[in-house]
């Protein structure tokens, strides 16, 4: 007959009272997908405060070992970023996005796993800049994440035809912003040579023309698109008053333009 073992003679499991240590990055994991559903569900304020809860146990276990928990610190300040986006909460979104940049910016020279994550990171906080039109940031960060996004369409040319258009067409908004108008319409240009259907961006070389005193050219621009594109473009003029990059000798030529388009 076999006997059966008794209580006594198996080992029990360590308690998580009497080496804490060891569950750490169970309990920051956890939190983090806790943070997500409460983000999906709309409770900001519960995903907010276990984001942070999560970073600071992440940011412990970093400090003895980088290499194995920093990507997880960098992870988490960008979710905490997105979370701060999607409450519209922009300019508090950058420290997250910064720091977090910073870390994927540093570890993906030693570890190309690392960085898809980077990549993006990258085009959140370009983009946020220009939400808070904080243009020279966005334009420099922009400059950053062109070759990116320029080997990755030579790479699959159909896949991300779309994406890199778009991206170019963004840049060259963000140039006019800069007052770079010759590189505005050069990215526009680009931009639309890669996928001619992206007509937004038609707003974008128009002014980079007008700005630079190609007022024929443009004025072509606005004219065929005037009917698609006319709240755009009246809007984009108000943009660029409240800014100050309507160059003072054209600002007569912008005045024609919009009475051409009201028409």
């Amino acid at each position: 007959e076999t006997q059966s073992k008794t209580p006594s003679t198996y080992k029990a499991s360590p308690s998580v009272s009497s080496t804490p240590q060891a569950y750490e990055p169970d309990v920051a994991y956890t939190l983090n997908i806790l943070a997500n559903l409460y983000k999906n569900t709309q409770r900001f304020t519960e995903s907010e405060a276990m984001y942070k809860e999560a970073l600071e146990i992440y940011r412990r276990l970093a400090q003895s070992n980088p290499q194995a928990y920093e990507p997880d610190v960098a992870k988490t300040l960008n979710n905490l970023g997105i979370l701060k986006i999607g409450i519209e909460q922009y300019k508090d979104a950058i420290p997250p996005f910064e720091e977090a940049l910073g870390i994927y910016r540093r570890i993906s020279q030693a570890n190309p796993a690392q960085a898809q994550w980077y990549e993006v990171v990258l085009c959140n906080l370009s983009e946020l800049y220009s939400t808070v039109e904080d243009y020279l940031k966005a334009y420099h960060l922009n400059q950053e994440c062109l070759p990116i996004m320029k080997k990755k369409y030579e790479a699959d040319q159909e896949s991300q035809r779309s994406d890199y258009a778009d991206y170019l067409g963004s840049h060259s908004c963000c140039c006019v912003f800069t007052k770079q108008y010759a590189e505005a319409e050069q990215y526009a240009r680009e931009g639309l040579a890669i996928d001619s259907t992206k007509h937004f961006i038609y707003s974008n070389l128009a002014a980079a023309l007008l700005f630079q005193g190609k007022y024929e050219e443009a004025e072509q621009i606005y004219c065929q698109y005037k009917e698609e594109l006319k709240d755009s473009f009246l809007d984009d003029f108000k943009q660029f008053a409240k800014v100050g990059v309507i160059p003072k000798e054209r600002e007569a030529d912008v005045e024609r333009i919009k009475r051409l388009i009201k028409e």
